[in-house]
This record gives C-alpha cells, sequence and structure tokens, in this order.
C-alpha cells in the first residue's frame, strides 16, 4: 500500500524542490526520503 503525505508535506516538497533545483530531482527526493517518482509532476 502507498504511504499517504498530507497536504502541508506536498506542498513543502515542491517548494523544497523549487528552491533546491541545483540538486536535481533525484537529490531532493532522496533529502526528502521519497522517491523521485513522487516528486515528479503528475503526467496527463
Amino acid at each position: 500500500m502507498a504511504k499517504q503525505y498530507d497536504k502541508q508535506f506536498k506542498l513543502d516538497a515542491v517548494q523544497y524542490y523549487q528552491g533546491h533545483k541545483d540538486l536535481g530531482l533525484v537529490g531532493c527526493a532522496s533529502n526528502l526520503g521519497i522517491s523521485q517518482q513522487r516528486l515528479s509532476p503528475k503526467k496527463p
């Protein structure tokens, strides 16, 4: 079963990624303790 994250965590994760683009998607996801796919934008 996939872990559920609350809205605030999601907003904070996006802000962290936007502020640390030098780390890249993989680095930011690793620092946040989530998978790269979790931080990637959803595809329509």
